[in-house]
């Protein structure tokens, strides 16, 4: 007699983006929020806006927090980062609203405030470039400067 390893099933990831699509949804209809584009993975629900105003509505209903990607041609992309409220299972499902942001555009106060930018932490500005706002690795790697920096090349 032999023993064989028994090999653990692989979770189905159908199922578990469509329960986190479902999930979403239900809050989507509940709370009646803008969502003209909804792409479920199975590690989170994306939802892309076309105005940043709808990013607004999102951020009242279920809070979170608002990250600004880098700006190229004149705009960037700002994604709230945010979950469903507790399902009866006692999970969440994790949920990134995204909008484009053109700059100069009017955007309410209250969503300025709520932003960090994805390339500078506000807690620790001096552990970036102030080049190219690459960010220092914490360990490791002394060419850490992004392609085109003035410091990459001087080093």
């Amino acid at each position: 007699m032999s023993a064989q390893p028994i090999e653990p099933n692989h979770p189905n990831t159908y199922a578990i983006t469509s329960d986190n699509r479902l999930a979403v949804q239900t809050v989507i209809d509940n709370l009646a929020l803008p969502a003209p584009t909804l792409v479920a993975r199975p590690d989170a629900v994306h939802i892309t806006l076309a105005d940043v105003d709808d990013l607004g509505q999102w951020m009242y209903a279920l809070g979170g927090e608002i990250r600004r990607g880098i700006e190229i041609a004149g705009a960037s992309l700002w994604t709230l980062h945010t979950e469903t409220p507790v399902r009866l299972n006692g999970g969440r499902v994790r949920i990134l609203v995204h909008v484009p942001v053109v700059s100069g555009e009017d955007v309410l106060a209250e969503l300025r405030t709520a932003v960090t930018d994805e390339t500078v932490s506000h807690e620790s500005k001096s552990s970036t470039c102030p080049d190219c706002l690459a960010p220092k690795p914490l360990t490791g790697s002394q060419t850490w400067h992004r392609i085109g920096c003035p410091q990459r090349e001087s080093r």
